[in-house]
C-alpha cells in the first residue's frame, strides 16, 4: 500500500483437519510502520457434519370430526446438502378428506414457489424452488411445506383411523430418510 486502506480476504483449507478447536495467528508486517509486526489470533472450531438427514410428517390436530382442518407439516432435520428444489407425494384416503391447500414452511419462507396439485383422487403432488429466495443449508431443521385438508367424512364411525404418507422424494430431498413416512388421523364424531 502507498498509504490507502486495502482489504484482504483470509481462508482456509479444512482438508485432512479433525473435528475440533484449532488455533493459529496471522502475522502482518511493513517495515515501514511504527507497529511492525502486527498479530492477529484466529480460532476455527469444526464440529462434525450433519448426519441426521432425516425428514418427517407430522398432524395437527392428530384427531377431530366432520369439517376439522387438518394441518400436515413436512420438516427436514440435518439435511446433509443444500436444498434448491423438492418434490413429493401426499397420499391420504380420499372418503375422509379433501385437500384445501398449501403453504411455505418456516425454511421455505421466500422461496419462488412452493405449491402442490390433486394429481387423482387421494394423490396430492407438492413442490418447491428457491429460485432467488434463500436455498436451505446443510444441517437445518424446520418445516419445508404445510398442507391442510378438511375431514369431510360424515359417515365415519368414531375411531375411525386413516393415514396420511408422504413418498417418491425427490430432487435436494431424494435419499432423505423419512422417520416416519406417514401419520394417523382419528377421526372422532
Amino acid at each position: 500500500s502507498s498509504g490507502e486502506r486495502n482489504t484482504h480476504t483470509v481462508s482456509v483449507d479444512i482438508g485432512g483437519l479433525s473435528v475440533g478447536t484449532h488455533s493459529g495467528t496471522l502475522t502482518i508486517s511493513d517495515s515501514n510502520a511504527s507497529n511492525n509486526p502486527k498479530t492477529v489470533s484466529v480460532t476455527l472450531q469444526l464440529s462434525s457434519p450433519p448426519s441426521d438427514n432425516e425428514i418427517s410428517i407430522s398432524c395437527s390436530p392428530s384427531s377431530g370430526g366432520t369439517d376439522t382442518i387438518v394441518s400436515i407439516s413436512i420438516s427436514i432435520k440435518g439435511n446433509t446438502q443444500e436444498i434448491n428444489y423438492f418434490g413429493l407425494d401426499l397420499t391420504f384416503d380420499a372418503s375422509m378428506f379433501s385437500f384445501q391447500s398449501v403453504s411455505q414452511g418456516s425454511l421455505t419462507g421466500d422461496w419462488a414457489a412452493v405449491d402442490g396439485n390433486e394429481i387423482s383422487s387421494g394423490t396430492v403432488k407438492i413442490g418447491g424452488f428457491a429460485g432467488s429466495g434463500t436455498p436451505i443449508p446443510i444441517g437445518s431443521a424446520g418445516d419445508i411445506v404445510v398442507v391442510q385438508f378438511k375431514v369431510t367424512c360424515s359417515g365415519c364411525s368414531d375411531g375411525q383411523q386413516s393415514q396420511i404418507c408422504m413418498s417418491d422424494l425427490t430432487d435436494d430431498i431424494a435419499g432423505m430418510t423419512p422417520a416416519p413416512s406417514c401419520k394417523t388421523f382419528t377421526y372422532r364424531k
